[in-house]
């Protein structure tokens, strides 16, 4: 019985902290930019015949650098503006989509890679709307929107999951950690709380378990 308990401590610690909500958020931003940024080296062929009709076939199941091409012929602004653009924000995007991974794998956040890889994310996402304002496709234009929202509610929730661990191991183990007085994270205060919660093997009511 006493193996039980054991068992079902660690399993909701593993739970606890390591398959958290924003680590599952940040493996969605991971491949969300990392494969947007491979799509644009990755162009499907354009296909037509009688029976499907017509379609791009290839991994990404479009061609970005015909798109870019027309996006910016609309603006009378040559071909090698436009890839060179597209290229860029791949190399941005693949690299925010890197940033993203390695929040997903640190068990201690650093600031710097946390600013980082928001602020990268939005900045593409301005980046993009504003593009969008400019060629005229309020489609992407509402779809970059939407993403860019939800970009800040996944900095939002990971600025306050402090609250989340008040709830489940007690105020007394989270108010130490609490890094969020100042909008900021403490890497430091984070790293002393999980040793502490590893150490006591905190139960959801806050006790110390005997």
């Amino acid at each position: 019985m006493e193996g039980t308990n054991i068992g079902k401590t660690r399993a909701r610690q593993y739970l606890t902290h390591v398959f958290r909500l924003e680590k599952i958020l940040f493996l969605f931003w991971f491949f969300f930019w990392f494969l947007n940024g491979l799509d644009k080296y990755f162009n499907g062929v354009f296909m037509k015949n009688d029976q499907f009709g017509k379609w791009y076939q290839g991994w990404f199941g479009v061609n970005r650098d015909e798109k870019f091409i027309h996006y910016f012929s609309r603006l009378d602004l040559p071909p090698w503006m436009a890839l060179t653009s597209l290229h860029v924000f791949a190399i941005f995007e693949i690299i925010v989509g890197i940033a993203f991974l390695l929040l997903f794998f640190r068990r201690e956040p650093r600031s710097t890679l946390v600013r980082f890889a928001f602020k990268g994310g939005i900045l593409l996402f301005v980046a993009f709307m504003i593009g969008d304002i400019l060629f005229g496709d309020r489609m992407e234009l509402w779809e970059h929107g939407t993403f860019l929202i939800i970009t800040l509610m996944t900095y939002q929730l990971y600025l306050t999951r402090f609250d989340e661990y008040a709830e489940l191991v007690g105020e007394q183990y989270a108010g130490d950690a609490d890094a969020n007085k100042d909008g900021r994270i403490s890497s430091e205060e984070y790293r002393k709380f999980l040793e502490r919660v590893k150490t006591f093997g905190v139960e959801g009511d806050g006790k110390k378990n005997e």
